[in-house]
């Protein structure tokens, strides 16, 4: 073989050699810097008891790419007296494997011309495949000047069902009568689980013989330890009391953990 030859062949031989071992430190340089970094929910490795590759235990649970938003209805408006007015606004969680164990809600008021009149924020949740309604008895604006209303959710910490699961609630002996100011709805609400609830909210929402609703207002119970049956008491300010059926009231119950 001539020299020539055999010098073109020592020199790819030796320039292989050279890219291999670069690519080796630059592998192990970027191999190192990777492994190196703290464990996060971040870092597109199953590590720190994560169920899949950043998702589950510490990080947020696996398949909430599939999650289904938060329905509402557009708020019903009910008339209290001249200058009030009550909202209600019934919220869907379509979801069977999730909850929102937590989110924030704005209710805003608009007129005529598109002026936002009122906003009222709150803070709520809701358990998988619930319906639950939330509740503003007394918002301060005149009925007739409110043309558009409507509900914003938004900040939604989501929860699997087998994290967030429903306490056993229940109300009896419920009693609608009729008062000076509109109506009056009492009864027991009974904490059927083996642990204290911190909170119970209990709302009422009464209607007339057609099942037209005429007013809605709530209650907080607090401390109810296990097995207790708690007595609450709901005021609902009416503008007439005339068409209330006391057959006709719906009552909704919750509580976290």
């Amino acid at each position: 073989m001539a020299t020539g030859s055999r010098r073109t062949i020592k020199q790819l031989i030796y320039g292989a050699s050279y890219l291999i071992i670069l690519t080796l430190i630059i592998y192990g340089a970027y191999s190192w810097v990777i492994l190196s970094r703290p464990a996060s929910c971040f870092d597109d490795r199953q590590n720190q008891a994560e169920v899949g590759v950043d998702c589950g235990g510490p990080c947020v649970p696996c398949g909430l790419e599939n999650v289904v938003v938060l329905a509402t209805t557009t708020p019903q408006l009910l008339s209290v007296d001249g200058n009030t007015t009550g909202a209600m606004v019934e919220v869907r969680n379509l979801n069977t494997d999730f909850g929102a164990e937590i989110f924030d809600y704005d209710l805003n008021f608009y007129n005529a011309g598109g002026e936002e009149l009122s906003s009222i924020s709150g803070i709520s949740f809701i358990y998988p495949s619930e319906v639950k309604l939330i509740v503003e008895p007394i918002v301060n604006l005149p009925i007739g000047q409110i043309v558009k209303s409507e509900v914003v959710i938004s900040n939604i910490t989501w929860a699997t069902a087998a994290d967030f699961i429903k306490p056993a609630l229940q109300t009896r002996d419920i009693q609608t009568k009729a008062s000076s100011g509109g109506a009056v709805v009492s009864g027991l609400a009974i904490n059927n689980n083996s642990y204290p609830i911190p909170e119970i909210r209990v709302a009422a929402v009464v209607a007339d013989a057609l099942g037209n609703n005429l007013g809605v207002s709530k209650t907080l119970l607090r401390d109810v330890v296990p097995g207790e049956q708690r007595f609450f008491s709901i005021d609902i300010p009416l503008g007439s009391v005339s068409d209330l059926d006391p057959g006709a009231t719906s009552i909704y119950i919750e509580a976290k953990r």
